[in-house]
């Protein structure tokens, strides 16, 4: 048509600028509509000419719009799907202040409506009311035709229901154009379109015999059958009743007289199979927009074979949709399996629906969600958002089910860049695992690990690692521990810190590692990062102690006794602790480490106290341990020192440090003997 353009631009720039009679009006017309019967899609034609061609007719052509002319061009316009351009024409017409008799009618309008059907234009309702807005006030009058094209597209909003029924009772009822078998089908469709509720179908009934009064028995509309089946079915009336009014919605479009003598029995007939099969069609799709799996299924099941028809591929889509509210997810990808086997590409977010049922299915079916997932990432159109949806709802189910292997054949798919910041989305689900406190066995966190850190290490923060750590420390399996920590030293985001020195130490003592201790003593030495505190000396010494190796937790008070920064208490009892394990020059240091305390105002603690008396029991310095209780300040002497004092004596003089307690500290003594009552302490 680009040709017939240029020509035509010819042609009016001759008449425009030399005056020159190279086209007649009549011929332009004619171009006009010829152009009207084009359908959308059949040939590409540019909708600036055609306007161009109709605004012409007046400034150019000279001569006076005709219907006819209004009629061609939203005609061609309407096929177009051009909404927006039709009602910038409309305004043009209309700012030429024609008379109300000359300028364009209500079916006019009923054009500019369908055009927004046609297109597929976003926003229907919304724009639907504009150009009845537009056309009330231009004053142009609606016809029956404008009236149902209105309901027609307005009817799929539910906000739309009270407009549609305000423009019924107040405009179309007190007009001179009386509703007709149409208008009721939509306003059906309207109601369809609310939740069902007694009010509704209240409502919806009195339609309903609207419009059965006004189409005979024999109607052979096959748009009004489907109507009233549809009805039948939203209302809630009997399968059985909905199927005998199939039989006779065939008989009536299919033209065989109905007696009571004659079977009901389908007709063979193509087109009418084809309105049969559009009727089935909708009845599936309208019980499942109500939720009503089951009576789709049964349609789909019983009514198709019934009426001698054959569901065809989009019928099967919606079939799907239906299994898969039934949660029947074998059955969903039994039939998911023979559409792909007819070549069909089912839409992306069925597809995902289809992956979601199978992984939450109990149990899960992690073989055939990965298949899907793999036919999606197979299909070139398919949105970056289904692929990282379905992506996520497959990477969770396998670390859920701990299928490691095939997670790892999933992530090296050669199509697995296709999902958009795929290892972002790994990394949150397995570190969700990881985090989770009711994940504790080291089956299930190990692979998890080892897994984020090969795809998505960038994204283990330091938190994570810690909380894994505690985990493995648990377990008892400070070596695995240690794995972790020379993984944190390679990595750019999480660097061991002074936490993490703390979680390796307090592993250590529980479960006296004295091997993974020396690496992380070693480590911290070199570790300019971490300057080294009280609290850390502190969990080293308790370490080594626990270790047994006291003369290297003693070899820390050293260096600390004689540094700038005093000990605290907490560090000499844990020097004291140490002497404990020293039996030939403990009770030395012990004296050391005491005057050491004394000369510097530390002022020991219970755990301190508790510490020298088992030095002196070390040694067997008995009378030292009733000294030190005789010298010790009454307060002090606590359960722990009591009963430490108690189990560390003599066994032919503990009598003697039961008489000391009950004298001086009656209530500490019951406290113990009711713990050994409950055999949680033991005295003897």
């Amino acid at each position: 048509m680009q040709p017939t353009a240029e020509l035509y631009a010819i042609f009016r720039e001759l008449r425009v600028s030399q005056n020159k009679q190279t086209l007649s009006v009549q011929l332009v017309r004619a171009a006009l509509t010829a152009l009207s019967h084009l359908r959308n899609g059949s040939v590409s034609v540019d909708s600036a000419l055609p306007r161009t061609m109709f605004t012409d007719i007046p400034s150019v052509w000279r001569d006076h719009w005709e219907s006819q002319d209004f009629e061609n061009i939203f005609e061609f316009l309407k096929w177009q799907g051009a909404f927006e351009q039709s009602i910038a024409l409309m305004s043009y017409i209309h700012q030429s202040k024609l008379p109300r008799d000359e300028a364009p009618d209500g079916d006019c309008w009923t054009r500019i409506i369908e055009s927004l059907i046609i297109g597929s234009e976003p926003d229907v309702d919304k724009k639907a009311r504009k150009a009845w807005e537009l056309m009330q006030k231009y004053q142009s009058t609606p016809t029956t035709s404008t009236f149902n094209i209105l309901f027609k597209a307005l009817a799929p909003f539910p906000n739309s229901f009270n407009f549609i029924f305000r423009i019924y009772t107040d405009q179309m009822l007190l007009s001179d154009y009386k509703p007709d078998q149409a208008t009721f089908c939509h306003l059906l469709e309207a109601h369809m379109a609310q939740p069902p509720s007694s009010d509704i179908i209240k409502g919806g009934d009195r339609i309903f015999e609207e419009l059965r009064r006004c189409s005979a028995i024999s109607s052979k509309d096959s748009v009004v059958w489907t109507s009233i089946s549809k009805w039948m079915l939203f209302r809630g009336d009997s399968l059985r009743s909905i199927k005998h009014r199939l039989y006779e919605q065939d008989a009536a479009t299919a033209r065989l007289p109905l007696s009571a003598n004659m079977s009901l029995s389908p007709s063979g007939d193509p087109q009418f199979r084809s309105l049969m099969s559009s009727t089935l069609h909708e009845l599936v799709q309208l019980a499942l927009r109500l939720g009503r799996a089951e009576t789709a299924n049964t349609i789909y099941e019983d009514f198709y074979p019934a009426m001698g028809v054959s569901p065809d591929v989009s019928t099967d889509e919606i079939r799907l949709e239906a299994l898969l509210q039934m949660r029947n997810t074998r059955a969903a990808k039994a039939l998911y399996e023979d559409l792909r086997l007819e070549g069909h590409q089912l839409p992306s977010d069925a597809v995902v629906r289809l992956i979601h049922e199978l992984t939450e299915a109990d149990p899960p079916l992690p073989l055939e969600a990965q298949a899907v997932f793999f036919d999606l990432l197979d299909a070139r159109e398919c949105p970056s958002e289904a692929l990282s949806t379905a992506f996520a709802m497959v990477t969770s189910v396998l670390l859920r089910i701990g299928d490691f292997p095939r997670l790892r054949q999933t992530l090296l798919d050669r199509n697995i860049d296709r999902v958009p910041n795929w290892r972002n989305t790994l990394s949150s689900i397995a570190l969700e695992l990881l985090s989770n406190p009711k994940i504790i066995w080291l089956e299930q966190l190990l692979p998890v690990y080892h897994i984020t850190q090969r795809w998505a290490a960038h994204t283990i923060t330091l938190s994570h690692r810690h909380n894994l750590m505690h985990k493995l420390i648990s377990h008892g399996r400070t070596d695995l521990g240690l794995e972790l920590f020379h993984d944190m030293r390679h990595s750019d985001i999480s660097q061991p810190t002074h936490d993490t020195y703390l979680i390796m130490l307090a592993g250590c003592a529980k479960t006296r590692d004295a091997r993974t201790l020396e690496h992380i003593h070693n480590a911290l030495r070199l570790d300019s990062s971490v300057e080294p505190n009280t609290s850390l000396f502190n969990a080293l010494m308790l370490a080594y102690n626990r270790a047994r190796l006291p003369e290297k937790a003693l070899a820390i008070w050293e260096v600390l006794s004689q540094s700038a920064k005093l000990p605290d208490v907490e560090t000499a009892s844990l020097a004291l602790h140490a002497c404990v394990s020293l039996p030939r020059y403990g009770l030395i240091r012990a004296r050391e480490i005491w005057t050491f305390m004394e000369d510097n105002e530390i002022h020991p603690t219970s755990s301190s106290y508790a510490a020298l008396l088992s030095v002196f029991a070390s040694v067997g310095k008995w009378d030292g341990i009733l000294g030190l209780l005789e010298r010790m300040d009454r307060r002090q002497v606590d359960a722990m020192v009591l009963g430490t004092a108690f189990n560390a004596m003599r066994r032919d003089r503990k009598p003697e440090v039961e008489a000391w307690a009950k004298a001086n500290r009656p209530e500490v003594w019951r406290y113990l003997e009711n713990l050994s009552e409950k055999q949680t302490w033991t005295i003897a």
